[in-house]
């Protein structure tokens, strides 16, 4: 079943601070990728999705693009999971928006296969 579960989420302060302080990065077109890869969390894949206020103003517009990004991200995952067991990663993902125009789903879709290929490489 393709779900994105709330324990999935990051939602936590310091888990985000910590990601951010110890993750690597690496930057695909309209995405911003910071990971972290380690043994003892909870689930397989956890992700922070953000788009910047600074970027997008309209909030209906930040939202949209988030849902968007979140629909990829479920639907891909079952696939992404099992490459991991393979290699038995578990990983924490933020997913950061830097460009100023709303792109299409098409297009998220796109980047969002580029960065769990180049992702999956890296770990």
């Amino acid at each position: 079943m393709q779900t994105l579960r709330k324990t999935e989420i990051i939602n936590h302060k310091k888990k985000i601070d910590q990601l951010f302080k110890s993750g690597n990065r690496f930057l695909i077109d309209e995405f911003q990728l910071v990971y972290s890869t380690s043994n003892i969390y909870d689930n397989w894949f956890n992700i922070l999705i953000s788009v910047p206020k600074k970027k997008i103003k309209l909030a209906c517009n930040r939202n949209l693009l988030k849902r968007r990004i979140k629909e990829v991200i479920r639907r891909k995952k079952e696939k992404f999971i099992l490459k991991l067991k393979d290699k038995k990663k578990r990983i924490k993902i933020a997913v950061i928006y830097s460009s100023e125009k709303v792109i299409t789903y098409k297009n998220i879709e796109e980047k969002i296969n580029l960065i769990l290929l180049r992702l999956l490489k890296e770990i």
